[in-house]
């Protein structure tokens, strides 16, 4: 019986990882809640990559400059919830946190199918992987990023949980990636 109900959290946990239903809407930034969160600015904002655009969320503490930066990839159902929360919670240790979109504006996936395919067309192409992931950084390094002004260019992180692990693992395998000084993954699929 108890093997079974730990299974069972087990499971519940994995699944809400990987986004229950619902949990991809970003114009629904919910109130600040937790202690702390005051001195934290937040926001959803978006990027164009190649001419196409895409929905990130950044998270840094409010009047903050010269600030280590970690850069979340989101998993295989897409930016929500839980990157914008690690995000936050990142912020509130003086980092600042860009939580980036790896498969393009109000494109989320409803299913495991949907999330499979969405994942696919980056996974399965590195070139689409390492233009999406450079489009991104240059949003904190680049001469026209918008908030590469408030990071400290020298102190640059990726971080990743299943999918959003791969594509960190892969980018910063790259020339593209070497900017990326540290790299950290959870349950990162190859």
């Amino acid at each position: 019986m108890m093997a079974t109900m730990i299974l069972a959290s087990m499971l519940f946990g994995a699944a809400r990882a990987h986004g229950p239903e619902g949990y991809r809407d970003l114009s629904k930034v919910r109130p600040v809640s937790r202690a702390g969160h005051e001195s934290v600015t937040h926001t959803v904002f978006n990027y164009t990559i190649d001419g196409d655009e895409y929905e990130g969320y950044v998270a840094y503490p409010t009047g903050g400059s010269d600030l280590p930066a970690i850069m979340i990839v989101h998993q295989w159902y897409g930016l929500g919830e839980n990157e914008m929360f690690r995000a936050e919670e990142a912020a509130e240790e003086g980092y600042f946190a860009f939580a980036v979109d790896m498969y393009g504006a109000g494109r989320r996936a409803s299913d495991n199918s949907e999330a499979g395919m969405l994942s696919g067309e980056v996974a399965g192409d590195l070139e689409v992987l390492v233009s999406r992931m450079s489009g991104a950084l240059e949003q904190v390094t680049g001469d026209d990023g918008m908030w590469s002004e408030m990071v400290n260019q020298s102190a640059l992180t990726c971080n990743g949980y299943c999918f959003g692990g791969n594509v960190c693992l892969q980018f910063t395998s790259v020339e593209e990636g070497a900017d990326i000084v540290a790299t950290s993954v959870f349950h990162a699929t190859f």
